[in-house]
């Protein structure tokens, strides 16, 4: 294979699956899209308020059925992207409707298989597409490193093919292994390159058929609909001849700014009747300002039960607000013995480095010459001669010796010759000198221990913040209730007090050692005798009050903050097929059960008032990662080392005979040999006869393979 192609192979072989331009498994048709977000706009309207994917159904079955329409509330999340709707937390019934769908639907009149009404409309919605934004769903952030329009790029690698061989066309092949593979714009050289190298190796091609599956290619579907191309699925993707002039003013527009992206109201701003282009005399920082403006809480708490998503939700929210730049966020999680000097900072002792460690090469092998006792004054002399006769510092030696050494040694000229009297004028004003100057000796090669004040979390960001302050700073603390959290804050409490631009109503005296550390880092005209939280700093926090050994927040302190609730079945609709259909054979029994149907059985088990369960010890979406759970296997290991441990050691640790239905019920170890005995029967009947349950049954054909139906 060719080396550059070889390269290229590699990176594809490494990368995660799903690490390219990606849209949901979900219909991508922009009519059929506009139907569900109609019903879904009808629901809300609707007082009687029933199951969301029963009245999408029984809405279409009051239109033409020759329409065809998809009934799977699920592609709303298409809706998303095409930006149709923005999602308002993770439900789709509280979705809003945009500008851009009412746009579509007074041209229509609701007719919206009329598509040539507003052609320009999904071109427009589509070229808007942003790979990655908040409404991608990364699994794993595998497409974090993302950053383009991707459809501007390949109109500009379209063009470019086409100005120089005469052809606007790449196969699809090289859209789904070289372009849907690139993550900035900036990458269009390297497409150019490969795909050129595909073309002159067309045997090598062949050989990345195996990424066929990895890297899926679903948004093609979407550029179907994009008036300017011909996209055949199993062949190619061209720009239309009649296209190209237009097509190549808008990539000469783009290019002026192409790595602009309102990270902070992007989805206003997919939802808006706004084009692309018409950002185009934004300046870069414009979305940094405007975050700074906006009303994004600068004190932020994200709480709810485990496996909610607090932390991935709010990392997501983090490094968009400052537009994927880690540098811009400082993380900590807080525990029992967390304090205020890890949080703000302190004088600590820290070790320094040996003085002899902070000199350069040269000056090193210097100095161990002349601190080596095993050489004479004269074997010295002669081992340094060379670098000073180099250097042209030759005169130097002889002061430099005499600083050192109190014996005699006999000393040249540069051209070789014995230097009159041995240069002992400049040693004896070496040795002069040597009461008034602190030698290097042997403890200067010894590491010391001094005292410093060391910044913490909080005193880092704020200096970043202080430095930039058009830039947004986000300081992210894990578990915040795990310590005692009047103690970590200390008089950073009285900071958290905002106004309305975001900056902290009240200042404190800082003292000593904080004032030398701000000096040193904003500059001695700084003012730093007192210090407030600036407004381009946010303070976000997630807290499961559920966890043992948390400590409680008194009133005043949590009214210093904002709370975003994640209830137990949030952001379930992101949850894949593994989590989702019931694949997972349990115990002796021949049912096949799905980890979110058994977690939803055991939740409201649990929230029976024979348990009477608070919410916040209940069980989310997200409580089993789905990197873990890829097999029968495998699911059953963490299920009981994950589910059977926290149910037994905090949620029914007082009604373990209850709950569990197992001899030796008040013995994890039991409970785990009977859960690989029996299964589910290990619990209460509300559990193993719950509805959640019940919606499938095994069939086995006649070769004895097991298949999935609904009943």
């Amino acid at each position: 294979m060719n080396e550059m192609l070889a390269k290229k192979y590699k990176s594809l072989e490494v990368a995660e699956d799903y690490a390219c331009w990606y849209l949901v498994k979900q219909p991508t048709d922009f009519s059929q899209i506009c139907y569900l977000v109609s019903a879904l706009e009808s629901y809300q309207k609707n007082d009687k308020k029933d199951d969301l994917k029963e009245y999408i159904v029984s809405y279409n079955e009051k239109l033409d059925s020759s329409l065809s329409l998809s009934s799977n509330y699920r592609a709303l999340r298409v809706a998303a992207f095409f930006g149709l709707i923005i999602m308002n937390g993770s439900r789709y019934d509280e979705a809003i409707i945009t500008p851009t769908f009412e746009e579509i639907k007074r041209r229509t009149n609701g007719a919206f298989e009329n598509t040539e009404l507003y052609l320009d409309i999904i071109e427009r919605q589509i070229e808007k597409m942003f790979i990655s934004s908040e409404i991608d769903e990364k699994s794993n952030d595998i497409r974090r490193s993302f950053r383009l329009y991707p459809i501007m790029l390949l109109y500009k690698v379209l063009l470019e093919l086409g100005r120089s061989v005469g052809k606007y066309t790449i196969s699809i092949d090289e859209y789904r292994y070289i372009v849907a593979t690139t993550e900035r714009f900036n990458g269009f050289l390297d497409a150019l390159l490969y795909i050129k190298l595909f073309r002159e190796c067309p045997d090598d091609i062949e050989k990345f058929t195996v990424f066929k599956e990895k890297f899926d290619s679903r948004l093609i579907q979407a550029l179907k609909q994009l008036p300017g191309l011909d996209v055949d699925t199993r062949a190619s993707i061209t720009i239309k001849s009649e296209f190209v002039e237009v097509i190549a003013e808008k990539v000469y527009l783009f290019e002026e700014n192409p790595d602009i992206f309102e990270s902070n109201n992007y989805l206003e701003f997919l939802g808006s009747t706004k084009s692309l282009l018409d950002l185009k005399l934004v300046k870069k920082n414009t979305s940094e300002k405007s975050i700074l403006d906006c009303s994004i809480y600068r004190n932020r708490i994200f709480f709810g039960a485990p496996g909610t998503g607090k932390s991935y939700s709010l990392n997501k929210e983090a490094e968009t607000l400052v537009c994927y730049e880690n540098d811009k966020i400082e993380r900590v999680t807080f525990h029992p013995d967390y304090t205020y000097a890890n949080f703000v900072g302190a004088y600590k002792p820290i070790m320094k480095a040996s003085e002899f460690d902070e000199l350069d090469e040269d000056t090193k092998r210097v100095v161990s010459v002349l601190l080596d006792e095993t050489k004479t004054a004269q074997e010295k002399y002669n081992n340094l001669v060379e670098t000073f006769q180099r250097n042209n510092d030759l005169t130097r030696l002889p002061a430099l010796l005499g600083l050192y050494l109190d014996d005699d040694f006999t000393t040249i000229k540069h051209d070789g010759t014995q230097a009159a009297n041995n240069n002992s004028v400049e040693r004896n004003h070496g040795r002069s000198l040597r009461k008034y100057i602190r030698l290097l000796s042997k403890d200067s090669f010894k590491e010391k221990i001094a005292y410093e004040y060391v910044p913490g979390p909080f005193m880092r960001i704020l200096v970043k913040a202080l430095q930039n302050p058009d830039k947004p700073y986000v300081l992210i603390i894990e578990e915040i209730n795990r310590a005692n959290v009047a103690g970590v804050f200390g008089d950073v409490f009285q900071l958290l007090d905002r106004d309305n631009n975001g900056e902290s109503e009240y200042s404190i005296n800082t003292t000593n050692d904080m004032r030398g550390y701000l000096q040193r880092q904003l500059g001695a005209d700084i003012e730093v005798n007192t210090i407030k939280i600036p407004s381009n700093m946010f303070i976000w926090a997630t807290m499961n009050s559920a966890d043992q050994g948390v400590y409680p927040m008194d009133t005043a302190f949590k009214r210093r903050w904002n709370f975003s609730y994640y209830g137990i079945d949030d952001g379930e609709d992101k949850l894949s097929d593994i989590s989702i259909k019931p694949k997972f054979k349990l115990g002796q029994s021949n049912t096949l059960i799905s980890w979110n149907s058994l977690r939803k059985a055991i939740n409201d088990e649990l929230s029976t008032e024979t348990y009477s369960i608070n919410e916040d010890k209940l069980m989310g979406p997200f409580f089993l990662k789905e990197s873990t759970i890829q097999d029968n296997d495998s699911f059953k290991e963490v299920f009981k080392n994950k589910v059977l441990m926290y149910l037994f050691d905090d949620v029914v640790k007082q009604k373990r005979r209850l709950f569990f239905k197992c001899e030796g019920s008040c013995r994890y170890s039991s409970i785990c040999n009977a859960f690989d005995e029996i299964g589910i029967e290990i619990f209460p009947e509300g559990v193993v006869n719950s509805n959640w349950l019940e919606n499938v049954e095994e069939s086995t054909s006649e070769d004895s393979e097991t298949k999935v139906a609904e009943v």
